[in-house]
């Protein structure tokens, strides 16, 4: 496959593409503006600037990861299991992003990842961050601190209020596309093209894999051996169905999320077996009910992890924050300075802080 030159979709793909329409009635994205991004010549190559990592890090002992058949590994071909959290959002959170508080997630916590979101639509309090040279700032803040502290972090185009990544695919195009070409000489940066695509039409074949053969080449144009991760259906649920039809790229991961407290036997059971034929990352997870409130529901945590254990599934805990809701990991007005003790902890926090760090 060459990197500088974008993969055509079949003509079933662009057909169903050239069907779907937004609620509203609007296309997400016209057939000629998808193929024109479909055959955008990207030169290959990024700007060069390699990670300097701690001795000792979690970055400096795996190095550059890769997929091997359904596994994520090391640099040297060793499986990995990496265990994190996720920065609930970048409004009020980031405040978080500071050497004290990054000091604390990677040698008093040992996190190994943090998932850093970008909202690709409004949703609640938060906004839209395309188009923002703020927000593009704190993604850049994030992947510098964690550089410096040697964990890995991954971008994600936090797609969720509007459901179809289609709908914002020109401007992830270009976001992806400058990024990998900034950062692709580093180790320590992952990329996720589309949180929770969600929507009756929001199907894997129809939607989310044209769109993750739009977006992912122009990743690999300034990274070819990137790590990427792609969102399911039904809010990054239905690996069974990517599993029936997986993209045909090297360094994939296909994410699904779950809330212990509503997603139990059914869903664990669909991802215990989707693990078997493709490789995948819990890239969001809660003790709590979906809507991030009741538990922690720690029994069926405990039946979560220890089945991610055993398939060697990596994951990012939701959430670091201390906005007030039960999933939070921090309790409200918790300090921006990091060095937290059990006290400044959720019961929620408390548990998965304990587990990660005691591992």
């Amino acid at each position: 496959m060459k990197i500088n030159l974008f993969i055509a979709v079949s003509a079933l793909s662009l057909l169903i593409l050239s069907c779907y329409t937004t609620p509203d009635g609007s296309k997400a994205i016209s057939d000629y503006e998808y193929k024109k991004l479909l055959e955008t010549q990207l030169p290959a190559g990024n700007s060069g600037i390699e990670g300097n990592y701690p001795a000792g890090s979690v970055v400096a002992r795996y190095g550059r990861l890769q997929i091997i058949d359904t596994q994520l590994c090391d640099e040297k071909g060793n499986k990995i299991q990496l265990n994190g959290v996720y920065l609930r959002a970048l409004k009020e959170e980031s405040k978080f992003l500071n050497d004290d508080c990054f000091s604390t997630l990677a040698d008093k916590w040992k996190i190994d990842v943090i998932r850093i979101p970008f909202m690709s639509a409004s949703w609640y309090s938060e906004p839209s961050y395309i188009g923002s040279q703020h927000y593009e700032q704190l993604i850049d803040r994030a992947v510098q601190l964690s550089e410096k502290y040697g964990i890995y972090c991954i971008i994600d185009w936090h797609v969720l209020g509007d459901g179809n990544p289609l709908l914002h695919a020109k401007e992830s195009f270009d976001f992806f596309q400058r990024l990998a070409y900034k950062y692709g000489a580093k180790k320590h940066v992952l990329y996720e093209i589309c949180n929770e695509p969600n929507g009756k039409d929001v199907t894997w074949d129809n939607v989310i894999k044209p769109y993750a053969e739009l977006i992912i080449p122009a990743i690999k144009a300034g990274n070819p051996d990137a790590i990427v991760i792609v969102g399911t259906s039904t809010w990054s649920q239905d690996v069974d169905t990517a599993a029936k039809n997986p993209l045909d790229y090297t360094n994939i991961l296909y994410a699904f999320h779950f809330y212990s407290g509503s997603h139990k036997d059914e869903l664990r059971k669909k991802v215990e077996e989707a693990s078997c034929k493709i490789p995948l990352f819990a890239s969001e997870w809660g003790n709590s009910n979906y809507d991030a409130q009741g538990g922690p529901f720690i029994q069926e945590s405990r039946k979560w992890m220890d089945m991610m254990y055993a398939r060697q599934i990596s994951w990012c805990h939701y959430a670091l924050t201390d906005f007030p809701e039960d999933a939070a990991i921090l309790k409200p007005n918790a300090s921006v300075k990091g060095d937290w003790t059990d006290k400044d902890l959720t019961a929620s926090g408390k548990f998965i802080i304990d587990f990660i760090r005691n591992r």
